[in-house]
C-alpha cells in the first residue's frame, strides 16, 4: 500500500482528462468524421499493442517485484501479492495491511486472502486477451452489435473509476469489468471506424484510464490511513509524512 498520497491537483487533472476522453470517445462514435484507412496491418498491429498492455498488466499482478525492479519502481511501490505475507512487524494480507478498514479490499479463496482489485484486474486481462486474439487475429466479427460494445465499454470503464466504493467480490467484478470495458471500447471503435490513428488514440486513452485508476486507488489507501484512529506502523508513517510536508510548507513560506 503506498504511503504517500498523490498530489490532489495531479489526480484531479487525470480524472478530468479521463472523463473528457470518455466524452470525446462518445462524440467520435456518434459523429464519425474519419474515414476507413487502407492500412493492411491495422488489426494485427493494434491487437499486438493491446495484448502487450494486458500481458504486462497481468505480470505486474503476479510478478510485482520483478516488474518493479525491471522498470525501477521497487522503491516507489509496495508489492502486490496473491497470498498473505509479512513485512517486518507489519502483516500483509492480499498485499493490504491486516486491518479491519482494509477488509473490503480483500476476498478469501481456497484458504488464501487475495486482493480483490488485483484479482479482478488479472481476470479481466485474461478475458481481454482471449477477446483480442479472437477479434484482431482470428477475424471474429460481431455484426451490428459493435455499437453495444462501445456503449457498454464506456459505462464499464467509468464504473471502474469508482471501484473503491465496492467491497469484496463486487470490487473484484468491477475491476474485471474495467479491463473488459477498455477492450470493448477498442473493439467497437475499430470495427466502426477502421482507422489506425483513431485506434492509436483509443490506446492512449486506455493508458490514461489505467494511470488514473492507479492513482485513485493510491488516494483511497492513503485516505483510509489518514482517517484511521488505530495505532499502527502504516498510520504512523502517514503521520510522519504529513508532518514532514507541513514543515516543508512552513519553511517555504
Amino acid at each position: 500500500m503506498p504511503s504517500n498520497q498523490p498530489a490532489n491537483a495531479t489526480l484531479l487533472s487525470l480524472v478530468l482528462a479521463s472523463l473528457l476522453g470518455l466524452t470525446s470517445l462518445t462524440l467520435l462514435v456518434l459523429n464519425p468524421s474519419a474515414s476507413a484507412d487502407e492500412f493492411a496491418f491495422r488489426k494485427p498491429l493494434i491487437g499486438s499493442v493491446f495484448l502487450a498492455i494486458c500481458i504486462l498488466g497481468g505480470l505486474a499482478v503476479i510478478l510485482p517485484k520483478e516488474c518493479n525492479s525491471l522498470f525501477g519502481l521497487q522503491k516507489r511501490s509496495r508489492s502486490f501479492s496473491f497470498h498473505s505475507a509479512s513485512s517486518g512487524s507489519q502483516t500483509l494480507k492480499g498485499h493490504h495491511v491486516d486491518c479491519e478498514h482494509f477488509l473490503p479490499h480483500t476476498i478469501k479463496a481456497g484458504g488464501r486472502v487475495l486482493c480483490a482489485a488485483c484479482s479482478g484486474l488479472f481476470l479481466g486481462a485474461l478475458i481481454a486477451i482471449a477477446g483480442t486474439v479472437a477479434y484482431f487475429f482470428l477475424a471474429l466479427g460481431f455484426g451490428q452489435s459493435v455499437w453495444l460494445f462501445v456503449t457498454a465499454g464506456v459505462g464499464l470503464v467509468a464504473l471502474g473509476f469508482a471501484q473503491f466504493k465496492f467491497p469484496g467480490l463486487a470490487r473484484l467484478l468491477v475491476n474485471t469489468f474495467f479491463v473488459v470495458g477498455a477492450f470493448f471500447v477498442l473493439l467497437g471503435v475499430d470495427a466502426l471506424l477502421q482507422n489506425l490513428l483513431i485506434d492509436l488514440y483509443i490506446i492512449s486513452l486506455i493508458l490514461l484510464w489505467i494511470m488514473t485508476r492507479i492513482l485513485l486507488s493510491q488516494w483511497d489507501h492513503s485516505h483510509i490511513c489518514r482517517l484511521c484512529t488505530n495505532e499502527c506502523e502504516m498510520r504512523n508513517r502517514e503521520g510522519l509524512l504529513s508532518a514532514s510536508h507541513s514543515v516543508e510548507s512552513a519553511n517555504d513560506d
